[in-house]
């Protein structure tokens, strides 16, 4: 968790097994807690591990919405350059000199 907390990406991590396995954890850990005469230490190792792994499909799941958002802004202001790109060209003087000639020319 810490590893993953201070790199600030997901690495190697799959989100879509940690999707399956963590709820998977807790339900595991819930059924050895309601077998009958179970002591807590039985089951609180694999609940405390669910947990954990809960923790960490969380900060990975931020860290993807926080890189798609981030895409997404690139995207935006790609768009918006190449865009302001193209207006300052055809307004370049040698832009409008063109210009100038064509509208001579007829």
């Amino acid at each position: 968790i810490i590893k993953t907390w201070r790199s600030g990406s997901v690495g190697a991590i799959s989100i879509p097994m940690m999707l399956m396995q963590t709820p998977g954890g807790f339900v595991f850990a819930y059924s050895i807690a309601i077998r009958p005469g179970v002591n807590w230490s039985s089951w609180i190792s694999t609940f405390v591990a669910a947990t954990l792994q809960c923790v960490l499909l969380v900060i990975c799941l931020s860290f993807e919405a926080q890189a798609k958002s981030q895409r997404a802004l690139e995207s935006t202001e790609a768009t918006a350059n190449d865009a302001a790109a193209d207006a300052a060209a055809s307004s370049s003087p040698a832009a409008a000199a063109e210009q100038a000639s064509e509208n001579t020319a007829t």
